[in-house]
């Protein structure tokens, strides 16, 4: 049970920009899935089919193709972390899943969701914090097994990261080892295999001219992305989404004085010469924007804010619970607002600018300005609510459950324009920046969207509030949904349910 403490230190800190934030109810809600237990049919599959780490056989030691001695690529070598001092096997494997979401853009959330939770259920396998397992071995096992499914095209890199990771492990540790951990990620895959996230989507858009509001694309937009995200099958939170509390959370009407002054606020402060926001306001929405080709995104750049974040004792077990929590929940917080978005699809501001009617419900001076431009470029799917408020509130919340407070001091970089184009492109990085607490940080980031020019402040106060809602919920109840469906270990190595 959350004691007093913690639900003290979930009251959301007011946002100094606007007072418009009102008091949303406790999330109560029951949930929707059934635990992870593997039929006896994929027990027995499992146990008697060959796949690609040689399930059912004699399981060979990576070292014994990839020495030791072997270099990793730079951006696969282990016992690194360039954002804090916690250096173990997950934080190796968060670092190469990230990459990989740089280089190939397979969707963050998704395999940093399942590399995670499969290196937690692979551990609980092997009998957790008390295993008589080779932790190490373990995780890096399920973390190699995922990427190798999701990405095979890297297979080299995940080869010579586990075989560094093995060390001089025995063969008959590594092949334990490596069933247990194989067997446990196949469980997870062919759970999560149909999950909603691959599922073809038709979404109308209007067109120019539609009634206020109405989302249309911005300019050289031809197609909405993300919409079969909103179908996606969550880990943890319930659906409908409804039952979050969510129901009478909506854009404001048009025309209210409420549009009027989120509409005056982005185009003053969010337009590309924008004499309102400061040099350091226009940084602020590029160091969170991540939306460049070759970036992290926006929940990759927060699983950084948890590595600089987790002190370096934090035990291999710990974190491997801890990331599997922070990216069920990213992942289920992307359902969210993907869900509202396109309930709502309410337009963006460079929309806005070019076709807002003023009427004699309309503020003075609040009137279309065809020539505005957003300092930064708009993204391709509904304005509400914001994704970066939402996630960027579903990191807050489950680090401050975590950690039990919110102020935690940490530093953060940015990869804006994109991580390794200095200075052949004639910029430089921009300044780190150091953070007080990590409310602090969800609300910087959420303001970011409006300093862009792509987002109202409607958008990013709400955000926050579903991404706390999303954050706490799965933390509370991440374990009610896969600590008791946990695999177990049976002689040989093989995982049953």
């Amino acid at each position: 049970m959350i004691d007093q403490q913690r639900q003290q230190s979930r009251k959301l800190k007011p946002l100094t920009c606007t007072s418009r934030l009102a008091c949303y109810a406790s999330v109560a809600v029951a949930l929707l899935c059934t635990p992870l237990v593997p039929t006896a049919a994929q027990t027995n599959d499992l146990n008697s089919t060959a796949g690609s780490e040689g399930l059912g056989a004699a399981a060979t030691d990576a070292a014994d193709y990839y020495p030791t001695n072997v270099a990793p690529a730079p951006e696969f070598a282990p016992g690194r972390n360039p954002y804090g001092n916690l250096k173990n096997v997950i934080v190796d494997w968060n670092l190469a899943a990230q990459q990989l979401g740089r280089t190939s853009g397979y969707d963050p959330p998704r395999l940093l969701s399942l590399v995670h939770l499969a290196q937690w259920r692979a551990l609980q396998a092997a009998g957790g914090p008390a295993t008589n397992y080779s932790m190490s071995a373990v995780a890096g096992y399920a973390g190699h097994f995922v990427m190798a499914q999701l990405l095979p095209s890297n297979l080299k890199d995940y080869d010579v990261l586990l075989a560094a990771q093995l060390g001089n492990i025995s063969a008959a540790d590594a092949t334990t080892a490596q069933t247990i951990a194989t067997n446990a990620a196949t469980l997870l895959l062919q759970n999560r295999t149909n999950d909603g996230t691959q599922r073809f989507v038709i979404v109308p858009i209007a067109q120019s001219g539609s009634p206020q509001g109405e989302y249309q694309y911005a300019p050289n937009q031809t197609y909405p992305r993300n919409q079969n995200k909103a179908n996606a099958t969550s880990y943890v939170i319930p659906f409908p989404l409804s039952q979050l509390n969510t129901t009478n959370m909506r854009p404001p009407v048009i025309p209210s004085p409420e549009f009027d002054a989120d509409y005056a606020f982005t185009l003053a402060f969010g337009a590309i010469n924008s004499t309102n926001r400061t040099a350091y306001e226009t940084d602020t929405a590029k160091f969170w924007y991540d939306e460049t080709t070759g970036n992290e995104g926006i929940t990759a750049h927060y699983n950084n804010v948890a590595l600089a974040s987790l002190p370096a004792n934090t035990s291999l077990y710990d974190t491997a619970h801890f990331f599997a929590i922070f990216n069920t929940a990213q992942f289920d917080g992307r359902i969210a607002y993907f869900t509202m978005k396109y309930d709502n699809l309410f337009w963006r501001p460079i929309t806005a600018a070019y076709q807002l009617i003023s009427s004699g419900n309309s503020s003075a001076g609040v009137t279309a300005d065809p020539s505005w431009q957003p300092l930064l470029t708009t993204v391709p799917e509904p304005d509400y609510p914001s994704g970066h408020g939402v996630l960027s509130g579903v990191a807050e919340a489950v680090l401050r459950n975590w950690f039990n407070t919110d102020n935690v001091t940490f530093s953060m970089v940015s990869e804006y324009p994109a991580l390794g184009v200095y200075p052949a492109n004639g910029t430089t990085p921009l300044p780190s920046r150091t953070y007080t607490s990590f409310s602090s940080a969800a609300m910087e980031t959420g303001m970011s969207r409006v300093y862009a020019g792509i987002h109202f402040l409607h958008d990013v106060t709400d955000g926050r509030i579903v991404g706390n809602q999303v954050g706490d919920y799965v933390f509370d109840n991440f374990e009610a949904k896969w600590s008791g469906a946990s695999p177990t270990v049976a002689s040989g190595g093989v995982v049953t349910a």
